[in-house]
């Protein structure tokens, strides 16, 4: 029996023995302080969101934690905040198991909203809400984006960045990524040049390019790498598309 390591430059990560070798830990624990690691040290942990990278469950995922936890390669911590309202969770994660594990508060929950922001609404839009005071639909009730609409241009210019990436990548619904643009637009209070801007960051992210394989997929997790992007601040930002490879959207 032999390992085989393939030589790398990049797309690796580095991390001690410790918590890998440690008898107290399940493989799957294991695992999952490993995934932890690999991620930026910015990065913002959810449940929600660690259940999206696996095959495990909610409960699997939260039974490696409280392992971690107990263990000591993980601690989250809530504080008050002057108003007396609990603030949001911070996860401090370890390669080395910590001896000073700060009493926590509302570390679990069954309610998941408690540990995790809620997800935008990608709903379609209610038969009341799309009735006007006159009983007639309001554009907004239209089902078809012409090529022209700003909405199926961005949804447009989305599947081409992706594509970029994947060139296997499979035409999607655009009418109906055009509506999750235009949900964006018109109930998240997104400009048409920040959804774009917002597409040409994740589609040349490292982690977020193979996330963001959809427009449902943009919308739902822009607040996060909105975030992500705003903390960074990288010296060397990412590049706007050129105009003479993409088409003008504006």
């Amino acid at each position: 029996m032999s390992i085989v390591r393939a030589k790398r430059k990049t797309n690796f990560t580095i991390i001690g023995n410790t918590g890998l070798k440690d008898k107290r830990l399940t493989l799957k624990a294991k695992g999952l302080l490993a995934y932890m690691l690999s991620l930026p040290d910015d990065w913002i942990f959810y449940e929600t969101e660690l259940k999206e990278h696996s095959k495990d469950g909610r409960d699997s995922i939260r039974s490696a934690l409280k392992e971690l936890e107990k263990a000591g390669y993980l601690v989250r911590s809530q504080k008050r905040e002057d108003t007396g309202k609990f603030g949001q969770k911070e996860w401090s994660v370890s390669d080395e198991p910590s001896t000073d594990i700060p009493t926590t508060v509302n570390l679990t929950t069954d309610n998941p909203t408690a540990e995790n922001p809620p997800l935008l609404n990608t709903n379609e839009p209610s038969t009341n809400e799309l009735k006007t005071d006159n009983n007639k639909k309001s554009p907004k009730s239209k089902t078809t984006y012409g090529p022209d609409d700003l909405n199926y241009k961005a949804a447009n210019y989305l599947f081409m960045r992706i594509r970029d990436n994947n060139p296997n990548s499979k035409e999607p619904n655009l009418q109906k990524w055009a509506n999750s643009i235009r949900l964006m637009h018109e109930r998240d209070n997104r400009s048409y040049e920040e959804i774009k801007t917002m597409i040409d960051w994740c589609q040349q992210h490292e982690f977020w390019s193979g996330v963001i394989l959809s427009a449902e997929k943009l919308r739902a997790k822009y607040d996060q790498m909105f975030a992500q992007s705003n903390m960074r601040k990288r010296k060397n930002s990412f590049s706007p598309a050129t105009e003479s490879i993409y088409p003008e959207l504006f």
